[in-house]
């Protein structure tokens, strides 16, 4: 077994490392020391494996609410996927309700959207990149839909010349009155868990915790 080191928490602040690209040259010299995963480090990222793979989210919600072990920031990590699920109240997911907000806030430019969405977020675990939030952002205006939540415009292939608004639908999500998976119906994915309204299979974040899209 080769050993490894954990950057659970900034060695000088204290504070949570989100990546190990935050940290400079004397915070990463100040490393932990290294350790060698034992089998119950072994058995736990097994477990994250399983958890974020297998097709219901039982196994996921487990492993988050668990004792976590020696690996602790795998476990906080995988707790952000918990909001990568539509919310019980609006239907979207925690990345999609905040480009929607931004939308709102900041539009039209997509490219500004999309910036303003990362600092908002930007001390969530869950961390993404602007390709990411482009093509859910195109996914919220999918003509497809039966209630588009934005309207989009101009070159949809590149992000600095596409423009974005609010429909009057996606208002109506952000305070609260409709709920998109309701109305839009839901056909998404969080690792391997396939969320599809069509056979039933939804599950929404309440709370940070996990429900039955038949609560």
């Amino acid at each position: 077994m080769r050993p490894v080191i954990q950057f659970a928490n900034d060695p000088t602040s204290g504070y949570h490392v989100l990546g190990i690209g935050t940290l400079n040259a004397e915070q990463v010299r100040a490393h932990p020391e290294p350790l060698v995963l034992k089998d119950e480090a072994i058995d736990g990222l097994d477990a994250a494996w399983t958890a974020v793979t297998i097709s219901t989210p039982a196994l996921l919600v487990k492993f988050v609410a668990g004792d976590p072990g020696p690996l602790p920031f795998l476990q906080r990590s995988l707790k952000s996927l918990i909001t990568r699920f539509p919310n019980f109240e609006s239907g979207l997911n925690l990345w999609d309700f905040e480009l929607l907000r931004q939308v709102l806030e900041r539009g039209p430019r997509a490219v500004k959207v999309i910036g303003f969405t990362i600092i908002r977020l930007i001390d969530s675990l869950d961390c993404v990149g602007d390709a990411y939030l482009f093509t859910r952002l195109k996914l919220l205006g999918d003509p497809s839909l039966n209630h588009p939540l934005v309207s989009l415009k101009g070159n949809l292939a590149e992000m600095r010349e596409t423009e974005v608004t609010v429909t009057e639908t996606g208002k109506a999500v952000l305070n609260g009155s409709v709920n998109a998976v309701r109305l839009n119906g839901i056909d998404d994915w969080v690792g391997g868990i396939h969320l599809n309204s069509a056979v039933g299979e939804v599950w929404f974040e309440r709370d940070g915790v996990l429900v039955n899209g038949s609560a």
